[in-house]
Formats: C-alpha cells, structure tokens, sequence
C-alpha cells in the first residue's frame, strides 16, 4: 500500500538512495538537493518518503511559495527501479490530500520541464492542466481545487447552528483536540523538518476556560483561555477539524474567547502561530491582532509568529 512518511533519521539513507532513471536526471532534483532546500525552506516545505508498505520507493515535497502566496506539488521522484507501477499517480494524490487536508487552498502548482513529456501526462492524469505560463524555463500547471466564483464550500452543519459551551482544561474534549493538535505540530513541523523535535505542552498547564463548539452533537472544535498576567490572558490551541474549517467555526470561537477575557479583566489577549499556517494568520489579522516580539518566553515555539490584540 502506497503511503508517506516524514522524512526521519530512520529512513533518511533510503531516501538519499533513491535514482532516477539516466534520461530523466535533468528533470528532477536529486533528494540530497531537495532535503538541503527543505533545510532552508523549513518553515515552507513538507519533504515526504513515499512507501510502498514497508519499503522506501519515492520522494515528495509540497511547499508554500510566499512570493505567489500559493501551495506547490515542489518535488517529486520515483525510483528507477519502482516505476511504471502506479507509484507516481498515488504519491501525486496523497501529497494534494496532504495540502487540502491542513491548508486553505483554491489551488496547487506545479512546474514541469518543457519537454518532460511524462511528467506533464502524471500531473494531467490527476487533474493539472497547464496554465500558460512559463517561469524559469518551466511550464507551469495547476489544479484548480475551488473553480473560479465558486462559493466556498457549503455550510456542513446540516442546517443546525453550531452550539457552543464553556468548560476547563479537564474536559475529555479539549483533551483529545490537544492530542491532535499536538501530533499535527510534531508531525508538520517536527519529524517533516528533520530539526529540533517539537516539544509539546503540557496537558496539566492550567487551562482555566475553554470553548467547545459542537455540531449535531459532536464536538468539531475548540480554544482555551490562560491566565499570563494580571493584564494578559493567552489563547491556547485553536482547533477546528478540517471538515468545519469553512464554516466560520473558528471566528466565532475567537469572539466567545475574547469576550470572556474582557469580561475576566484583562486588557490584552496573546497567541502564537507558525508561519506557514496562513489560515491561523489570515483569520488573527483580520480580527485586528498585531505581530509582537515581547511573547512570553516559557513555551514559545520555534520559529512562531506572535500576536497581540487590545480589549
């Protein structure tokens, strides 16, 4: 079974082993290449082993151009001896599951060689058309995940408005939305980045107020609410799962979670994010938060964006 794994010291030497066929190394990047732009583009790219059950058969990386402020299908490369089997295609599709999956894309690209014959009929075959234009010598392709005017996706709430409700840090819900949060950062920006593992929190850290929002009974998201000062409260692990992420879910957290903080008391609410989650970063802007540098300093996470908003 075709799947992706992050790329990890544990399987780092099968990926650095993987060959092109002799004709097709002009069109593609080695991985040793790939890892080191992977290296430097940390914050942007997410470099995958593609396996076929246990066993090592191909590379991919996606990223996020911010020149173009678009998601890529950046690099791709089947090994020689594993082509001709499907492989390509179904890593193809993963990786676009991958970005639809976390991000807010209309749409992926991609940039092939001219006279990459092969590689254009791949991208075609799972929906990329060409677009046109040339950059750098390549042709580029995109697939359109939202046609141009379409709404965005139908409200999924089945009709029923969203119920929210108030709770602690103990409650089993938020417990869980902790977890999968946590895996996501560790697995995005920790085993992908082959770097500094991430260090999660801590699920005993005091949480005193959290907002639950519930669909047709069944909790889709959560944020919690921390005391930092006696002026600051701090907004811990927005969470919306991605089937509800058009669905305003998260907005309207933000203002149950702000209200409070006033109502507590406090003049300021802080929170953190990592750049490439464009969403998280779009939706704070547009609520007026401002970019700080003063974050706390106890748990703040590599590389994160910090935010501070007025109440």
């Amino acid at each position: 079974m075709i799947h992706l794994e992050p790329v990890t010291k544990e399987n780092l030497e099968a990926v650095l082993a993987l060959r092109t066929k002799e004709e097709q190394a002009g069109f593609v990047s080695t991985t040793a290449e790939s890892l080191a732009q992977a290296y430097v583009y940390h914050e942007t790219a997410f470099p995958f082993a593609v396996y076929n059950d246990q066993t090592v058969v191909g590379f991919i990386m996606m990223g996020y151009y911010g020149e173009k402020q678009y998601y890529t299908l950046w690099k791709l490369l089947i090994d020689r001896d594993c082509q001709s089997r499907g492989y390509g295609k179904a890593a193809l599709e993963l990786g676009i599951a991958f970005l639809k999956d976390h991000f807010p894309v209309n749409g992926i690209y991609t940039g092939v060689l001219p006279e990459n014959n092969a590689a254009k009929r791949l991208y075609q075959s799972v929906g990329f058309e060409d677009t046109g234009l040339f950059e750098n010598g390549m042709q580029e392709m995109c697939l359109k995940c939202r046609q141009s005017g379409e709404p965005e996706r139908k409200d999924q709430r089945g009709g029923r408005q969203t119920e929210y409700r108030w709770t602690d840090g103990n409650d089993g819900d938020f417990h869980r939305f902790y977890l999968e949060t946590e895996a996501y950062y560790s697995r995005i920006v920790g085993g992908l980045q082959n770097r500094q593992a991430f260090v999660p929190y801590n699920l005993s850290e005091s949480i005193s107020d959290v907002v639950i929002a519930g669909v047709n009974g069944t909790a889709v998201g959560c944020a919690g609410l921390k005391a930092y000062s006696d002026s600051d409260a701090e907004i811990k692990r927005v969470w919306v799962e991605p089937a509800y992420r058009r669905n305003h879910i998260a907005d309207e957290m933000m203002d149950r979670i702000e209200r409070k903080a006033k109502e507590l008391g406090f003049r300021r609410v802080i929170l953190q994010t990592r750049a490439i989650m464009q969403e998280a970063v779009g939706l704070y802007r547009k609520r007026g938060y401002r970019r700080i540098d003063n974050y706390p300093p106890y748990d703040r996470l590599d590389g994160a964006i910090c935010f501070a908003k007025d109440l």
